[in-house]
């Protein structure tokens, strides 16, 4: 299991040490950490979790919040591995 804004997916619950500044600083805003939450809590629901399921339920969210890739993929990119 991997561990996103204390919601548990995955194989590994270990969340990333730090994070890439550069990317906080570029890419960070207020409504960051609710869509993160929102999109963990989003992934907990995939009952088969495989990359077409959770690519899937990737897609539905940003296509229900207006949202194009480039503005969430960095934030989940950093959330789960820490890097930019």
């Amino acid at each position: 299991m991997f561990l996103i804004f204390g919601i548990t997916l995955g194989s590994s619950s270990r969340a990333p040490d730090k994070y890439d500044e550069g990317t906080v600083q570029k890419k960070w805003n207020a409504d960051a950490g609710g869509l993160l939450k929102e999109l963990a809590t989003r992934f907990e629901g995939v009952a088969d979790f495989t990359h077409d399921n959770i690519q899937a339920a990737f897609n539905a969210f940003l296509e229900e919040k207006g949202l194009k890739i480039g503005a969430m993929l960095p934030l989940f990119r950093l959330s789960v591995t820490g890097l930019g």
